[in-house]
């Protein structure tokens, strides 16, 4: 009669040590960064584009708003490297205090209206020393996460078509708030 208690004793207390353990990796998985890097090829000194397409929910596929875009430099182990470069927030809220608009990082907006949303960040002369970013874009819907790693070549790349078209210097607003076209 013994064996039938103590095997519901086991079972019970293997089910509780699986559960203990998922849930313990769940955690630890859920507070770790996305490990998903696009690697982008610029030579020294040139302009890059770094493409973050933004996640929607389930609930409201194609129908997000984007609240708020943050720039972060990451070090080759793709930890922060001190404080944000970049913050842009959207729907006329004011930018942080303190973060003045840097003429080196420039933000292409999607269109409201477009149902992929991809946000630009043109990043430009990079240097070696910036080995990566992280572009943090905060919706409605919840955050998406992109990481950038830099690498550098000393070759000349061919391009097979302008990233950033050529605009008129009247319609440029680039200068006056960190935009590009």
């Amino acid at each position: 009669m013994e064996k039938g208690p103590n095997m519901a004793l086991v079972f019970s207390l293997s089910t509780l040590m699986f559960l203990l353990i998922t849930g313990m990796e769940t955690s630890n998985s859920l507070n770790q960064r996305s490990e998903l890097k696009q690697v982008i090829q610029v030579e020294s000194g040139k302009d890059a584009v770094l493409d973050c397409s933004v996640k929607f929910s389930e609930e409201s596929p194609g129908n997000v708003n984007i609240k708020q875009v943050v720039l972060w430099r990451l070090d080759q182990n793709g930890d922060h490297k001190g404080e944000p470069v970049f913050i842009y927030k959207y729907n006329n809220q004011p930018s942080e205090p303190g973060m003045p608009l840097n003429p080196k990082y420039q933000l292409s907006m999607p269109p409201a209206n477009e149902k992929d949303k991809v946000v630009s960040l043109l990043v430009k002369e990079t240097q070696p020393e910036e080995e990566g970013y992280e572009c943090v874009v905060n919706t409605d819907s919840g955050n998406t996460n992109c990481n950038f790693m830099l690498k550098f070549t000393d070759e000349p790349l061919i391009q097979e078509a302008s990233v950033v078209p050529e605009v008129p210097a009247e319609h440029d607003s680039s200068t006056r708030t960190g935009l590009f076209p």
